[in-house]
């Protein structure tokens, strides 16, 4: 357990950072979906 530790922290760092990478890569979008939303009713 203790020594496959350090070897995940890299695949987590990675897989975090990716995902953090998609939530601002969809930000710019969020506004134009809530308006699309808005003026759909």
């Amino acid at each position: 357990m203790m020594v496959s530790a350090p070897q995940r922290m890299p695949q987590v760092i990675l897989s975090t950072s990716s995902s953090i990478d998609e939530v601002t890569a969809e930000l710019p979008r969020l506004p134009l979906i809530f308006t699309r939303k808005l003026h759909a009713r």
